[in-house]
């Protein structure tokens, strides 16, 4: 009971200093949603292309050939997509850090020179 008492009086405290940041906040747990697509999806690719392209005998090698490059397109397109949004994501998450803790300090700050 204690620890779920300063759990919520943690939040409490530190809401109204992350409440400038919300919407910075909110595009990187977006960020952080597609990131996790992204990563959902690619072992798929790869499953496509192994069960539906190398391993599909109803398709001559040229059909095969197509469709294994354009899921390895698919693949880097996904590869390339989720490092950007991871990086997006982090640096959108350290920036808004820093301007929470900028904040704190500020007010700590004040608070000392007032006493």
């Amino acid at each position: 009971m204690d620890k779920e008492k300063k759990f919520k009086g943690f939040w409490k405290h530190i809401f109204p200093y992350m409440k400038p940041f919300t919407k910075k906040l909110m595009f990187t747990s977006v960020c952080a949603m597609v990131v996790g697509v992204f990563v959902a999806l690619q072992p798929l690719v790869i499953k496509w292309i192994v069960d539906d392209g190398i391993s599909n005998n109803a398709l001559d090698n040229s059909q095969k050939l197509k469709f294994v490059i354009e899921m390895c397109i698919l693949y880097l397109i996904f590869s390339f997509g989720r490092v950007g949004f991871w990086a997006t994501a982090y640096l959108n998450i350290l920036k808004t850090l820093e301007g929470i803790l900028f904040s704190i300090r500020s007010k700590f700050f004040a608070h000392v020179q007032n006493m």
